[in-house]
Formats: structure tokens, sequence, C-alpha cells
């Protein structure tokens, strides 16, 4: 008789974890435009919790940092990277952008009217019609990015939702300065464009009668890994292109690399170019050797050799005005394949960039800050393999935006608008920064002590279900375990045995206490997502016992047993 009620007892507990279906460790990042759900990979259940236990009991490592080699990496800017599933993208209205990015309406109300700072944000094309949840009274300058310029013409490749954007109308409506950018990628590309003059002019001219017609503000001009050769040509072509732009009361706005590579002469420059915007970020990316933090704060050496600080001293050193020096921050990430779990972790493979957006949707609310770099990041396995994502979030921009106040920089830019569309936390971090002259922002956006504590040098990363809170979790999952067993050892008692048997709401009330306990459990574990799915398998259990006292189907398999 014990055995019948063990088969039953079982049937339901099997069941409910048996349908289990999330990963123990993290979700899975699925790249496809088209497709914005997690992804969840079904896996035994019973090999997840071993595998939990040997990491809970697993011996902790020490992870002690690799000094990283001073490092000048390919900063080209990966902004087109999704661009690259759709052919002829830049023919797209902004309504089927709307329909591929899945654009929200949800807008951000800020508190003040008003900024201390200039913010500056790039409205990338493939945002559609995003703008329209934009907080304008947060934005003083906005530039549409961008005109893709032909290096063998001079020509400016526009864009069809250029062509009838309401963008102008909402921007000019709450008096924020407009641009549009010019893009112009690649060693070769510069070298064809900065050599011909006749290019040159026509660009100029191109310029001109787009900030005419449209009465914009001025030009951003994003010109990205210009060689060295380049670097007079380039000064010229600033040049004419700004002492023409004056006389009609319009403005040049150059990109700034984070590593200056000796192209840029910002002391010659800033007297022809309004605000340098410099890209503080893409520290880390496709082409590093290790996955690390996207915009390091700082870096002493573990995250290499440069971090946004360095860099912005770099250019004030070199004779940059603060108040023409504008830092760029990303409302972005990054997600690598690394042979460990250290950091900083040897990167076998970099999968993609993810927006802020996409990092919200598919990762879970708990993860880590790096004190050092001052960023956030996650670190999980995926079918037995080591994963990273770090990424910028209201907390760690929080830290940039104080850096620009204490530095009295000019403002902040914007890599991209649109790109945290749905959600409004990087927008309040904006207003409580920049929105009063103080520039303080509530403790509740600081990040907590406990993750600040842990020094780099002693950082363990494994499963992030960490510290005392996995202990008291482990604990209590005990606790339901040794109450289990000790429920089947009552069952040798045949007392115990018959009334079961004979009263169904005495077996329900028991497959329904194990079976909530179990549920409850696993979602704090990320075991479950759903307790309706505990529910079942205590449905399903509980059909088996009526079963086997109704049906002879039972009667004869309970024959069949010793």
């Amino acid at each position: 008789m014990v055995k019948r009620y063990l088969l039953f007892l079982g049937i339901a507990l099997l069941f409910s974890l048996s349908l289990t279906n999330t990963n123990v460790y993290a979700y899975e990042i699925n790249e496809k435009v088209e497709k914005k759900d997690t992804i969840k990979k079904p896996q035994t259940n019973l090999i997840k919790y071993a595998n939990f236990f040997i990491h809970l009991f697993k011996k902790k490592k020490i992870i002690r940092p690799r000094v990283l080699k001073k490092r000048l990496p390919h900063l080209i800017a990966t902004r087109f990277q999704n661009l690259k599933k759709f052919k002829n993208s830049s023919s797209f209205l902004e309504k089927d952008w709307d329909s591929i990015q899945d654009i929200k309406k949800l807008k951000y109300h800020s508190v003040n009217d008003t900024t201390h700072k200039r913010v500056f944000g790039f409205h990338p094309y493939w945002m559609g019609s995003a703008y329209k949840n934009y907080d304008f009274e947060l934005l003083t300058d906005i530039a549409y990015f961008s005109f893709e310029l032909d290096p063998k013409s001079g020509t400016l490749k526009k864009t069809e939702s250029w062509k009838k954007t309401s963008l102008i109308d909402s921007a000019r409506a709450y008096h924020c300065n407009l641009y549009f950018t010019i893009s112009n990628f690649t060693n070769s590309n510069n070298t064809t464009f900065l050599e011909n003059k006749k290019a040159q002019q026509k660009t100029e001219e191109e310029v001109l009668k787009i900030l005419k017609k449209h009465e914009l503000q001025g030009v951003v001009l994003d010109f990205e890994d210009v060689p060295k050769a380049q670097k007079s040509n380039l000064e010229a072509f600033i040049k004419q292109l700004s002492q023409s732009l004056e006389k009609e009361k319009k403005t040049v706005c150059i990109t700034l690399p984070a590593i200056n590579n000796g192209v840029y002469d910002v002391s010659l420059l800033e007297k022809y170019v309004a605000y340098f915007l410099l890209m503080g970020y893409d520290y880390f990316g496709s082409w590093s050797n290790t996955a690390g933090p996207i915009a390091p704060m700082n870096s002493e050496n573990i995250w290499g050799s440069y971090s946004v600080e360095k860099s912005v001293n770099d250019y004030l050193k070199k004779g940059l005005s603060r108040n023409q020096l504008i830092l760029t921050v990303p409302y972005y990430g990054g997600l690598w394949q690394t042979e460990d779990s250290s950091l900083p972790a040897k990167a076998k493979k970099f999968d993609s960039h993810l927006t802020y957006r996409q990092l919200k949707e598919k990762l879970p609310h708990v993860f880590s800050y790096d004190k050092l770099s001052k960023s956030a990041y996650y670190s999980y396995l995926k079918d037995g393999s080591h994963q990273q994502v770090w990424f910028e979030d209201s907390t760690s921009l929080a830290h940039k935006y104080d850096f620009i106040n204490r530095e009295n920089l000019a403002g902040v830019g914007i890599w991209a608008l649109g790109y945290d569309n749905g959600y409004n936390e990087l927008w309040s971090v904006l207003d409580k920064k920049f929105g009063s002259k103080d520039g303080t922002i509530p403790g509740d956006l600081k990040i907590p002590k406990k993750e600040l504590t842990v020094p780099v040098d002693l950082a363990i990363k494994k499963n992030p279900f960490t510290g005392n809170y996995l202990l008291i979790k482990s604990i209590l999952l005990a606790i339901v375990f040794a109450f289990l067993l000790a429920f089947l050892i009552s069952l040798r008692r045949k007392r115990v045995r018959n009334f079961l048997l004979q009263h169904a709401y005495a077996s329900l009330l028991v497959l329904l206490s194990v079976t909530i306990a179990l549920c409850w459990l696993g979602f704090h574990f990320k075991y479950t997502n759903y307790l309706i799915i505990g529910l079942i398998g205590l449905v399903i259990g509980f059909a088996f016992q009526m079963l086997y006292k109704n049906t002879t189907f039972i009667k004869f398999f309970n024959h069949k047993m010793p």
C-alpha cells in the first residue's frame, strides 16, 4: 500500500517538475528583430537541481584579474549591425520601422521644464516615430541620424523616413535645436572623400541646401576611422564648411573617438566647431579579446588602459574647452561568450549588441555592478557555456552624469534616443541630474553598498543567485524535503495510510501543501515561472488516486504490485 501511494505522489511531483521549462541560470537572448520574446529552453529539472547543488557546495575560486595590455581598439561604431537584416532599409517609412521595432507609446513627463546642461540626443532613422515619446523639454539638441555620404561624389543619401518625418515640427514646438548627421565610415571611404575637393564642395552645397530648406540649426559630422594621414585634409574641410555655415548663422558639430589617435587637433578645431561629441563607448566590443564594460568610468589597467574619465581628460589636456565638450553615453550593451566567469573574462565570441529595451525585456532583475568601471553586468551559463552581458542602466549612467556635472562639461549626448523605448527610467535620471541646478539624485538610484564593497580582485563569478540570500533559500528547501521525508516515513503506520486512502480531501490537502511549497521555492530560485504548472501536477496526481479507487485498470495495476 505504501508503494502505491508513493507512486501517485511521485507522479504528481515529477509531472509538475518536468513541465518546468525555465533555465536555472539565465534567459537565452534572441537576436531576431521580429521575435522579441525570451526563449526558454526545456531541460531535465532533476539535472538542473543537481547542477544547482554542485554550484552551491563547490569550493569557491578567487578570481584574480589579468592585467590587460594597452590596446588601441578599432572604434568604428556598430550602429548598422541590425540593419543588415533589411535590404534597402533606407527606403522604409516611419510606419515600417514602427512595426519592425514594435514602438511603444509611453512618454515620460519631466518634473523640470529646463536643463542646466546641454542634452544632445541622436535619433536614428530606424527608430521610426519613437520621437513622439521623447520628452523634448529635457532635450536641448537633437540630431537626425543619418545621411550617408557618398565619398566619391559628395552627395548625401537621404532616407525615405526623413522626407516625411514630423520630427522637425516636434522639436521646434519645444524650441529644441535640430541637426542632421552626415556619416562616413572606414579608412578607405574617408581617404577617398578627404582627397577629393570636388566631392567636398558638393557636400557643402547640399548641407547648406538642407539647412535652409528645413531651417535647422546645423550639421553633425560623424567621420569614423579617419587615417592619420588625412589629418590636414580633415581640418581643411571642417574649416571650410564651418566658415560657409557661419555666414548663414549655422553651426558644425563633430564626433570624437574615445581614444585620440592624433587625427583631431582640438585646440585648432574649436574655433570652427560648436560642440565636440565624445563617443564615450565601445571600449569593449566585437574586436576585443575580453568581455568588458561598454563604457567604463575607470579602468586602472583592469579594464585596459582607457576609460571614459581618461578619454575626457586626454582631450582636455590637448586644449579642448570644457564648455564645448559633450560626453555621449550608450543606451545599449554587449553580449559575449566567454571562457570562464572571471573578471575580466577572455572572449570566445562576441554575440551581439543589445539595446536597453532588449536588455530590460530579456534579462532578470537581479544583476551586479562592477565597482571599478561602475557598469552593470550579468554573468550566467547557457548550455554549459559561460556568457557575460555588460550594459548601462540608470545607476551606471547616474555616475557618468555626476562626472559631467563635477567636471563642468558642456553636457551629455545620447546614443541613441529610442533605444529605451517603452521604459522611462533613463529619462528620469536625466531629469534628476540635469533638470535641477544641484544635479542631485535620490538614494534609491545609487549603487547598493553591498554591491560596491566587493573589490574586483576578489570577485567570484558564478550563478547570479549569490550570498546569504541563496543560503537561506537552500535551508528552506532542505526543510521542505525534511518534512516530506518525515511524511513518507509516517506512511509506515497502517492507520495513516488508511486515513489518507479513504479520505480524498486529506490526500488533496497533502498534495496541495507539498506542491505549493516546492513551487514557491522554485519561483524564487527561478526554477519555475508559473504556480499553475505545479497545480496541474497536483490535479494529475489527485486524478490518479481517484482512478485508483474506481477503475479496473488501476486495480489490475495494483494487483501486479507486490
